[in-house]
């Protein structure tokens, strides 16, 4: 259950995002806003959007691509974010890095979670379905 919620949270993070840049937005205009080209715009929203389903999609597959599909997708948030950490949180990659943080907490937190499903998968949920009581 745990683990839902979790998931849950960090794919409704990615899919609002994607979808506003997507859909509401615009990618060319979300690129503009931030002087960047409109390909970078384009890969930044369908990547969040993607990302957001993939972790949600990972999850009901209980199977190799589900467990693939998961860690992709993390990798993927986990990437966006570390973008959105340098481009938009920090306004560049310069040395002085820890001006930015104040404001940065929710996107290291994010990141943290992208993670997670990066490095554990849909292994983070295998106890609530296994039988772990013992043997007599």
């Amino acid at each position: 259950m745990a683990d839902w919620i979790m998931r849950v949270a960090l794919g409704f993070i990615f899919i609002v995002a994607g979808y506003e840049k997507v859909f509401i937005l615009g990618p060319d205009k979300f690129a503009s806003l931030l002087n960047i080209s409109s390909f970078w715009g384009w890969a930044a929203s369908i990547g969040e959007l993607a990302g957001g389903v993939g972790i949600l999609a990972g999850g009901l597959l209980k199977n190799k691509i589900g467990d693939l599909t998961t860690r992709f997708s993390g990798a993927l948030n986990a990437f966006v974010m570390v973008v959105a950490f340098f481009m938009v949180k920090i306004n560049g990659f310069t040395p002085d890095v820890l001006k930015g943080l104040e404001g940065s907490f929710d996107v290291i937190a994010i990141f943290a979670m992208s993670m997670y499903y990066t490095f554990m998968g849909n292994d983070c949920c295998c106890s609530e379905h296994e039988n772990t009581s013992p043997k007599k």
